[in-house]
């Protein structure tokens, strides 16, 4: 009642007039009255404390009228419990329980949380810019009636009934599932059977399809990256094998990669004679395993039972077809080729040191000794099983006159298979 009083009083007064009555009435009801009485705003506080400071100082003050000051009590912030964060205090000596604070005089009367209006009464405690978050404390405000008889009720205290935010548990960290890789395939008994025949030399060499692998085959290339190293002599390598066998590019990367591989590694007129570019889309892989980092498996029977790759062979009108006697399988990998062990010629992964420049081993080359030796047996997979491609064993290849150098020393026993071995 006071306030509004004050309030109309000074609508008529100017400036000064009006600075010097909100002085007057911070004397009497103090500066958290009048911010409550909306005699003041919020920004104005520190401005009348600073000038109610210089008016107490001025010689002839009554040391009796010092407006009341504020002791902030150790207790939650003001919003979780309704002006409860600040005690009254006149002077140096506090204020008896039973006198009202301004907070309470001008405190409007608000409902108080009951099951009949409302299920849930709780109050997040946060800053004017913060929302409010599902882990944050809670409080649950309810009526504590005055014990004493006499005298006004306090207004209205709150209790925890909700878990500081600092001693939550932390949310539980999800694993991330591990994929399961696809079921390793096995030969079968026809294979083993067929591979089990000893090899038989032929007069002149048969047809051979080689299937190409890429990154750590040929080439070395860093994840995430379209730049390559090549293993040394690729392109000598990649253009005896265009113009003597039957190419296949079968990489277990995206095909985006691998078309983006090939058109770096082959010209132009060499990609129109490959029969196919075979990615990670070929293997037989669920949308998981897919997207997955996961062992992976290269059967041939895919590309055996591919019409289009049939249709490759030389000697497809007269009955000529691919099979495990004129197929094999260059790969860095031995378990890539778990369905067909005895057509892979499995190679030393190349990797970024480029220790293959430095102690001259020149794989490729010998790769092309092994093949050529392999194509004029009647099996390749009876001749793999007989004598599995070794590094530094027997082979080595002139690239000048196109055909196998003369060895010093060749040892099928005594061989360096690079970590991999059939």
């Amino acid at each position: 009642m006071e306030t509004s009083l004050s309030c109309q009083a000074m609508q008529g007064l100017s400036r000064p007039a009006k600075d010097e009555s909100k002085l007057d009435a911070a004397d009497t009801l103090g500066l958290e009255g009048l911010k409550i009485g909306n005699v003041i705003s919020g920004g104005e506080t520190s401005q009348m404390r600073r000038k109610i400071s210089r008016r107490q100082a001025s010689p002839g003050w009554p040391q009796d009228r010092r407006a009341p000051g504020y002791e902030r009590l150790n207790i939650p912030p003001l919003g979780s419990i309704h002006h409860a964060g600040y005690q009254l205090t006149q002077g140096s000596v506090p204020v008896p329980p039973e006198t009202p604070s301004p907070s309470t005089i001008f405190d409007p009367p608000r409902p108080m949380a009951t099951t009949a209006n409302r299920t849930n009464s709780t109050l997040y405690p946060r800053s004017r810019t913060q929302k409010p978050q599902a882990n944050q404390s809670r409080f649950n405000f309810q009526a504590q009636e005055s014990s004493s008889s006499s005298g006004p009720t306090p207004h209205r205290q709150g209790r925890w009934t909700g878990t500081p935010r600092e001693s939550q548990p932390k949310p539980r960290r999800v694993a991330r599932s591990v994929v399961k890789p696809p079921p390793i395939p096995h030969p079968n008994k026809s294979y083993i059977a067929r591979s089990g025949n000893p090899s038989t030399k032929l007069l002149s060499p048969q047809p051979l399809l080689l299937a190409l692998d890429l990154n750590g085959t040929l080439l070395y290339r860093p994840k995430a990256s379209s730049a390559y190293r090549p293993r040394p002599s690729l392109n000598a390598f990649l253009a005896h094998c265009i113009s003597n066998y039957s190419i296949l590019v079968w990489s277990s990367a995206t095909p985006p990669n691998v078309t983006a591989i090939c058109s770096q590694i082959f010209t132009p007129e060499q990609r129109k004679l490959i029969v196919g570019e075979w990615g990670r889309d070929t293997l037989g892989l669920i949308a998981k395993q897919y997207q997955a980092k996961v062992q992976v498996y290269k059967d041939l029977d895919r590309v055996w039972s591919s019409g289009d790759v049939q249709r490759a062979h030389p000697d497809f009108a007269s009955g000529g077809r691919w099979s495990q006697d004129n197929t094999l399988l260059l790969d860095d990998s031995v378990l890539k080729a778990s369905a067909q062990p005895y057509n892979a010629v499995v190679v030393p992964e190349y990797v970024k040191d480029g220790s293959e420049e430095k102690d001259g081993r020149e794989v490729l080359g010998q790769v092309v000794a092994y093949l050529e030796t392999a194509r004029k047996v009647e099996s390749v997979s009876s001749f793999v099983r007989e004598h599995p491609f070794k590094v530094n064993a027997c082979w080595k290849w002139d690239w000048v006159l196109g055909q196998p150098a003369e060895v010093e020393v060749c040892s099928d026993s005594e061989g360096d298979d690079g970590g991999v071995q059939l």
